[in-house]
């Protein structure tokens, strides 16, 4: 004879599976949504970090070299000179604010004040020497007494 079997176990075994079923998935979501705001919170910390610690563009009120890059090849030398040297208020020890502005002395030809900017650059970070070298070495050309006009 065959055992029969107890229906209303059995429905309450159905019931308790499908409540388990819909506990499982509202969980899954709810993991979800919080890694969601998670990621959320991490973007912002990480935007207001970027911004805190100076990588940001000079928007966010940093010295931008491309803006520099440009008023230099426009020869607008004078406003280079006041964009780079406010910032330089700001970032003293910024290489690319100090070599921006060397540079804007060396094309006005203000030797020496391109000089002292140049070589504080290339202070402040030895692997920046390569960059000022050359203008370093026609500055230091340039300063050096002709022999023939001295024979005169």
């Amino acid at each position: 004879m065959m055992d029969l079997v107890d229906l209303p176990a059995v429905d309450s075994l159905n019931e308790s599976v499908l409540l388990l079923a819909d506990s499982i998935h509202e969980l899954v979501y709810g993991l979800l949504a919080c890694f969601v705001v998670a990621l959320g919170v991490c973007f912002v910390i990480l935007k207001y970090y970027r911004v805190l610690s100076g990588l940001s563009s000079y928007r966010h009120g940093r010295f931008s070299s491309e803006k520099a890059s440009r008023l230099f090849d426009m020869g607008k030398l004078d406003e280079l000179l006041a964009y780079a040297e406010k910032c330089a208020k700001k970032y003293p020890n910024d290489v690319e604010i100090r070599f921006y502005i060397g540079l804007a002395f060396y094309a006005r030809g203000d030797l020496q004040e391109a000089k002292r900017e140049l070589e504080t650059a290339a202070s402040i970070n030895p692997h920046y020497r390569d960059a000022v070298s050359a203008y370093l070495e026609a500055i230091e050309e340039h300063e050096m007494p002709d022999p023939a006009a001295q024979s005169h």
